[in-house]
C-alpha cells in the first residue's frame, strides 16, 4: 500500500496494461504518473490508471494503445499534462476534455485521430483556455480549415500540427499569439499567403515550419523577423523570387530549409556571415546564383545541401566546418579542383559534389591525414560522378573502411582497379565506375565484398572473364517480394 507516494515513474519497464500489483496499490495522492514505452498493443481501456482521479501528470506515450480516445479522461479534473502521444488511437478527442480545467500541455502526436481540426479546437476545454502552453497534434489525421476566428490563447508557447490534412490559408489570428515560441503548420495542404500581419505579434517567436505547403510568403524586404528565430523551415512554399534579404537581421539560426522556394537571385555576401552560425542549411533545388564562400573555418554546421542550383566558381580552399557531417553540393557549375582540406573533416560522412565541372586529381587524403593523426577517415559515401577529374583509382579509399556508397562514374579515372578493394571495403554496396578509363581485369579480390548490392564497370576498357566468384557477392541476390535497391540518401542515379 503506498497512499503517500505523489511521484510514480515506470518508464519502459515492460509493464502490462493490467498490472495487478499496480491496482492495489492505493495511490490514493499519486500526482505524477509516467507509463511510457510499455503496454505495447493493448487497448487503451479499460486500464487501472483511469481510476487515479488525482492526477496532475499522466504520461502513456509509445505504448502502442489503440481505440478511441477515452472517455474517462473527464474524470481527471486535476490533470495539468496529459502525454498520449505516439499510439494508435482513432476518432475526435472526447468533448469530456471540457471537465481539465487545470490543462496546460496536451501531446497526442503521431496517433489516428481524425476529423475538423475546427472541432477539435472546440473540445479543448474552454474553462483551460488561458493557461494552456503546449498543443502537439502533428502527424494525425485531422482536415479541414484552421478556425478564422479564435478565443485568444494567450499563454500558448507552442502549436504544432504538422503532418495533418489541413486546408485553407493561415488564419490572422496566429499572429495574436505573443508567447508563442514554436510553430509548425509543416506537411499540410495550406494555401495563400502569409504576410507581416500574420508574424507581427509573434516577437517571441523560436521555430517556424511551414514546409510542405502552397503557401507564399509576402514579406516587405525591410520586414524585420522575430529576432529569437532559431529554426526556420519552408521547404516547397513560395519564397522567391527574390533572396530574402530577412534572413540578414537573424543571428541566432540553427536550422535554415529554404529548398526548393522558387529562389533565383544571387546569394548576398553578408549571408555566409549569417550561415555561420547554422548547424544544418539547405537551399537545394533553387536557381541561386553566386559563389561559395572563400572558407567556411567559421562555420559550425553539420549539414550543407546546395544540390540543384547555379553556383559557380571554386570550392572554398579552406574548408574548416570541423563538425561538418554531411556536404550536398551536385547540380551545380563548380569549377576547379578539390581542395586538400576536405581530407581535414575528421567527421565527414556523405561528400557528394557530383555533376559540377571540377578537374584534376583527388587530393592525397591518407598523406593529409596522417599529418594531423588520423588513422582512418569517417566516409561512407562518396559521389564524384559527371566531372572532369582523372587520375588512378584513389589510394586513400583503402583508410576508409565505413565506405558503403562510392560513385565515380563519367570521369577520366584510369589505371587498374586495385586488389585491396575487397579487403579494405568490406561495407562496400553501392559501386560505379562506368564510363572511364579503367583497364585490366576484373580483381577477383572485388568479389569478397559480399554485401555488394550494385557494380556498374560500364564503358571502360576491362578485359579478361568476369571472374567466377562472383556468385559470392550475395547482395545481389534479390530477395522475394524486394526486388528494387533503393538508396535514399542519393537524389538520384544518372545514366
Amino acid at each position: 500500500m503506498l497512499p503517500s507516494l505523489k511521484v510514480l515513474r515506470l518508464s519502459d519497464c515492460n509493464l502490462r496494461a493490467s498490472s495487478y500489483s499496480l491496482q492495489i496499490s492505493n495511490l490514493t495522492s499519486l500526482e505524477t504518473l509516467d507509463l511510457s514505452y510499455n503496454f505495447y498493443n493493448t487497448s487503451i481501456t479499460p486500464n487501472w490508471f483511469w481510476g487515479l482521479t488525482g492526477l496532475k501528470y499522466l504520461d502513456i506515450s509509445w505504448n502502442g494503445l489503440y481505440g478511441q480516445f477515452p472517455d474517462e479522461i473527464g474524470n481527471m479534473t486535476s490533470m495539468v499534462m496529459f502525454d498520449l502521444q505516439m499510439n494508435n488511437l482513432v476518432g475526435m478527442i472526447s468533448s469530456n476534455l471540457q471537465n481539465l480545467c487545470s490543462l496546460e500541455k496536451f501531446y497526442a502526436r503521431g496517433n489516428n485521430i481524425n476529423g475538423s481540426i475546427t472541432e477539435f479546437f472546440l473540445r479543448l476545454p474552454s474553462c483551460s483556455w488561458n493557461k494552456l502552453t503546449r498543443v502537439l497534434l502533428s502527424s494525425n489525421n485531422l482536415t479541414g480549415s484552421l478556425p478564422t476566428k479564435l478565443k485568444p490563447l494567450s499563454n500558448l508557447s507552442g502549436l504544432i500540427l504538422g503532418n495533418n490534412k489541413l486546408t485553407g490559408p493561415v488564419p490572422l489570428w496566429i499572429g495574436e499569439l505573443m508567447k508563442l515560441t514554436e510553430l509548425d503548420l509543416s506537411y499540410n495542404n495550406l494555401e495563400g499567403f502569409i504576410n507581416e500581419e500574420h508574424l507581427s505579434g509573434l516577437e517571441s517567436l523560436e521555430k517556424l515550419w511551414l514546409s510542405n505547403n502552397s503557401i507564399a510568403l509576402v514579406l516587405n524586404s525591410t520586414w524585420v523577423p522575430p529576432s529569437n528565430l532559431t529554426d526556420i523551415g519552408l521547404r516547397s512554399c513560395l519564397l522567391g523570387p527574390k533572396f530574402p534579404l530577412w534572413l540578414r537581421w537573424l543571428t541566432r539560426l540553427d536550422n535554415l530549409d529554404i529548398s526548393n522556394t522558387n529562389i533565383s537571385d544571387k546569394v548576398p555576401d553578408w549571408f555566409w556571415a549569417v550561415a555561420s552560425t547554422v548547424r544544418t542549411l539547405n537551399m537545394r533545388h533553387n536557381q541561386i546564383i553566386g559563389s561559395l564562400p572563400s572558407t567556411m573555418e567559421h562555420m559550425r554546421a553539420t549539414a550543407i545541401d546546395l544540390s540543384s542550383n547555379q553556383f559557380i566558381g571554386p570550392l572554398p580552399s579552406d574548408f574548416g566546418a570541423p563538425s561538418l557531417a554531411r556536404l550536398i553540393l551536385f547540380d551545380n557549375s563548380i569549377s576547379g579542383t578539390i581542395p586538400s582540406s576536405l581530407c581535414k573533416l575528421r567527421l565527414l560522412l556523405l561528400l557528394d559534389i557530383s555533376e559540377n565541372k571540377l578537374t584534376g586529381q583527388i587530393p592525397d587524403c591518407a598523406a593529409i591525414t596522417s599529418e594531423t593523426n588520423m588513422t582512418s577517415m569517417s566516409i561512407n559515401n562518396l559521389s564524384l560522378r559527371n566531372n572532369n577529374l582523372s587520375g588512378e583509382f584513389p589510394s586513400f579509399l583503402q583508410h576508409c573502411p565505413q565506405l558503403s556508397f562510392l560513385d565515380l562514374a563519367h570521369n577520366h579515372f584510369f589505371g587498374t582497379l586495385p586488389t585491396w578493394i575487397g579487403d579494405k571495403l568490406p561495407y562496400l554496396a553501392f559501386l560505379r565506375l562506368r564510363s572511364n578509363k579503367f583497364y585490366g581485369r576484373i580483381p577477383e579480390e572485388l568479389t569478397q565484398i559480399v554485401n555488394l548490392q550494385y557494380l556498374d564497370l560500364s564503358y571502360n576498357n576491362m578485359t579478361g572473364s568476369i571472374p567466377k566468384s562472383i556468385v559470392n557477392i550475395k547482395g545481389m541476390i534479390l530477395v522475394k517480394d524486394y526486388d528494387v535497391v533503393t538508396w535514399s540518401h542519393i537524389p538520384r542515379i544518372s545514366r
